[in-house]
């Protein structure tokens, strides 16, 4: 009789164990899915009050939980390991993963937030500003900022890195200092020998060419950026988006701070969404 009780208590203990350490398999399928889940996103500045009123309004509900990353890949590790439930990315960010794993998928919001990508200097810099706009628009309508945006972004090689080559210097010209943070690719990326590549590298190629000048990269995490920019460690970053008409109006990318001036766009329509485990 003692044999038999202590073989049900057993087997209750396992049952009990078991239960505790199975994974919720629940598949979320639409962003409404992600109220009461846990919700990474990359560390830019806005409180986590205004992250969590904002992602309530597209959710019908509030999160369960917002956790910050200053490193994608760290946010990228921890939904696969079932920490986090989605992680807030721009979507051609998500493309980007979805794409390299099989096991991700996109999550797009049902009234998408559409904004627009540009490159950041001070205010005080306005020739470097008026410079850069209009080489921004030759690059619009000679059609190689499209050209730039099918190669490397659209199309951004998945089975290998992009070639990095550094750009040709210039002798005799001014060097400016470009800030890279490598936690948006395949429009801001950085290579695994952590040298700047893809469409950032492509792009500052024709600018120089048009400019004449020379253009080095300098690669900063998360906020520093904006903190090297109005110490004139460097003097533009690779890149800002800002938002409008949107449900997320209160939380554009940009920092509220008025020493710095946003150039003509360099990639339009860029939407946020979610990436979320099949």
């Amino acid at each position: 009789m003692k044999k038999i009780v202590t073989l049900i208590l057993a087997a209750s203990i396992a049952i009990t164990i078991i239960g505790c350490n199975e994974k919720n398999t629940e598949t979320i399928n639409s962003v409404s899915n992600l109220k009461g889940k846990v919700i990474g996103m990359n560390q830019f500045g806005a409180s986590k009050e205004s992250v969590i009123s904002s992602m309530s309004k597209q959710f019908g509900g509030k999160p369960k939980d917002v956790m910050m990353f200053e490193n994608i890949s760290d946010a990228i590790l921890s939904l696969l390991g079932d920490k986090i439930d989605a992680i807030q990315l721009f979507k051609f960010t998500a493309d980007y993963y979805s794409n390299k794993n099989s096991k991700l998928k996109v999550l797009q919001q049902e009234q998408p937030n559409i904004g627009k990508a540009f490159l950041v200097v001070r205010r005080e810099d306005q020739k470097l500003k008026k410079d850069l706009d209009n080489a921004i628009t030759t690059l619009k309508e000679n059609g190689i900022l499209k050209t730039l945006e099918d190669l490397w972004i659209k199309n951004f090689p998945l089975t290998h890195e992009p070639t990095n080559k550094e750009i040709s210097e210039i002798k005799g010209v001014k060097t400016f200092y470009v800030s890279v943070n490598g936690q948006d690719p395949p429009l801001d990326y950085i290579a695994s020998n952590g040298k700047t590549a893809g469409y950032s590298v492509a792009l500052f190629a024709e600018l120089g060419k048009i400019l004449n000048v020379n253009f080095k990269f300098v690669p900063l995490v998360g906020n520093a950026n904006y903190i090297s920019l109005s110490s004139k460690k460097t003097d533009i970053i690779f890149f800002d988006v800002e938002f409008s008409g949107s449900i997320d109006d209160n939380l554009d990318d940009e920092p509220s701070d008025s020493s710095w001036v946003a150039t003509k766009p360099i990639l339009e329509s860029v939407s946020k969404c979610y990436l979320v485990k099949k």
